[in-house]
């Protein structure tokens, strides 16, 4: 038994230029993939942070012109609007400084505020209030106070 030891003599047709071609091809997506896919996705975070940030400040300036022009039917109610109107106005400012630095789960926390508020906006729009009017007896306190301090008067004459 003779056994050559020479190596095997490598030729050069289609198949073998078409292996080596799908090879390199493989490796070269591979390469591609690994840094294209994490920038996609980090591009595709921010755009949601974006898309998020945009809705919640158009929201919120939605809010702020509704109740600005909404009218109040009574005094009382009138207050209440005020009162949720500065509490925008406060978060706008806050946003305005803070808003960029804020992750999308913030936006998300602060967009469902926004949301309560503009149920607060529907109950004033259809002339709804949230606090009742007090109505105080102070007879019953005034006359025991009368009746503990009233000094004797004694008639002058």
């Amino acid at each position: 038994m003779n056994i050559s030891l020479k190596p095997a003599s490598f030729r050069r047709d289609r198949l073998t230029i078409l292996s080596i071609v799908l090879l390199a091809m493989v490796i070269l997506t591979e390469v591609v993939l690994i840094f294209w896919l994490p920038y996609q996705a980090r591009s595709a975070y921010l755009w949601e942070k974006q898309v998020a940030e945009q809705e919640m400040l158009q929201t919120l300036d939605q809010l702020r012109g509704d109740l600005d022009g909404l009218k109040t039917t009574s005094s009382r109610q009138g207050n209440e609007v005020m009162l949720v109107r500065g509490c925008l106005d406060e978060l706008a400012r806050y946003l305005r400084t803070h808003g960029s630095q804020m992750s999308v789960g913030q936006i998300n926390d602060v967009y469902q505020v926004l949301l309560d508020f503009g149920r607060c906006y529907d109950f004033f729009k259809h002339g709804g209030v949230y606090s009742s009017e007090l109505r105080l007896d102070l007879n019953p306190a005034l006359r025991q106070i009368f009746a503990e301090s009233t000094p004797v008067i004694e008639n002058k004459q």
